[in-house]
């Protein structure tokens, strides 16, 4: 399997331009690393401390990112009281291992930010974007419910391959410009949705949690641990071992799409986190925030935090309050630790049930500057993370009111939505 990924590796780095980091800088280390020390295993692994404040080309070098999820049972953290040197308990029995196939640096939010430190928690968060993007993959261990469970499994290899047969099928009977093709067979082991990546039947854990959306997202390359399989993503090309040549991927939800369509897609992705779980309803932003720096990069005209509104973006914010759930149950009500207003979608607890916004498209001839004005809107950034935690917000709105009765879901008293 580790030929395998070597293979993808190599693929992805030498043919895929949007991937590729030939003739990038090599990137500037977050600022803890675990050390996985030489190959030959000579020494342990450490944590590698650099400083942001001192220039050094040692600070300059590739590394992985590791994706997983933390679940009931606290992994292993760094604290101010930790050690700032020595042996780590490392989070993933033989992560190692991979990641000296390519470098010998890796970071995890666990390990890597001082959880005790909510200075450090706000400076870290902010960078976390940064971190996946610019590492040279990510593993995610899609199987684990926590750290403990580690990345791999007893399984039989060889049920995930694909199989070349003698039978063969001519798929344009009379043309002679066709030839037969001999059938391949391949376990059932996933399915394709029209116009998305292919899922596994099998629950991906990270699938389901906040804080791993942006990292699946922002990640150049994405080493998946399933419960059966390996699987590998890019920018341009999805495999996996029951499907080792790939096919190309449709775009990301922030990749190709331009002018207003980048707000389309950025809605369809606030869809998608407001489906997923948060342990602490406080981190609806900053779980959110790396996404929305990247945002900020890529959108038309470029943009900074003060175009960011807990969730929506100033230059579309009409449309972007246009939005609802789409069932209501016990779990959809607002989230009174998120710090959002009302009318931000984000002020909902996730998952919500679902969350859909109105994608209309608002024509520069249309009346709608006179049906709805806004007068002002703003929120108060708290901490260092500029895309974070908010701790008030304020908008004025001119346009027409219509007087209206909620009734028909008392376990939702007066809240209806955006």
């Amino acid at each position: 399997s580790f030929d395998l990924v070597k293979t993808w590796l190599s693929f992805c780095e030498n043919h895929h331009s949007q991937c590729s980091t030939h003739d990038k800088p090599i990137p500037r280390l977050p600022t803890r690393v675990i050390n996985v020390g030489p190959i030959d295993g000579s020494s342990d692994p450490f944590l590698l401390i650099t400083d942001s404040n001192i220039p050094s080309v040692a600070h300059h070098a590739q590394y992985i990112t590791l994706s997983h999820c933390w679940g009931p049972k606290q992994p292993l953290i760094t604290t101010s009281l930790t050690p700032q040197s020595g042996k780590p308990e490392y989070p993933f029995q033989y992560a190692a291992d991979i990641c000296e196939s390519r470098c010998r640096r890796a970071t995890s939010d666990s390990l890597c930010i001082l959880q005790d430190s909510l200075t450090d928690w706000e400076m870290e968060s902010a960078q976390m974007g940064d971190y996946y993007w610019n590492s040279i993959f990510t593993i995610a261990a899609a199987d684990s419910p926590d750290s403990s469970h580690g990345l791999f499994r007893q399984r039989d290899a060889g049920a995930a391959y694909p199989c070349l047969t003698n039978m063969q099928v001519d798929q344009f009977p009379g043309l002679t410009a066709y030839r037969p093709r001999p059938i391949i067979l391949a376990p059932n082991l996933q399915f394709f949705g029209p116009g998305r990546d292919w899922h596994t039947h099998h629950t991906n854990v990270l699938d389901h949690r906040g804080w791993t959306l942006q990292e699946q997202l922002l990640s150049r390359r994405l080493l998946t641990f399933e419960r059966y399989q390996l699987s590998f993503s890019c920018l341009e090309m999805m495999t996996s071992e029951n499907k080792p040549c790939g096919e190309r991927r449709a775009a990301r939800p922030l990749g190709t799409p331009t002018g207003d369509r980048i707000y389309e897609a950025w809605s369809d992705m606030l869809a998608t986190y407001a489906t997923r779980e948060l342990t602490k309803g406080v981190d609806a932003l900053p779980a959110l925030s790396g996404l929305a720096g990247r945002f900020s990069q890529i959108a038309p005209g470029g943009l900074d935090h003060r175009d960011y509104l807990a969730g929506i973006w100033r230059a579309d914010i009409k449309r972007g309050l246009l939005w609802h759930c789409t069932h209501w149950g016990t779990r959809s009500r607002w989230n009174s630790e998120s710090g959002c207003p009302s009318w931000s979608p984000l002020s909902m607890n996730v998952p919500s049930g679902h969350i859909e916004f109105y994608n209309l498209r608002l024509r520069k001839d249309s009346n709608a500057d006179e049906l709805c004005r806004i007068i002002s809107v703003s929120t108060n950034v708290q901490g260092l993370n500029l895309f974070g935690r908010i701790v008030g917000s304020e908008m004025k709105v001119r346009c027409p009111t219509k007087s209206a009765r909620v009734a028909g879901i008392p376990e939702n008293p007066g809240l209806v939505g955006g």
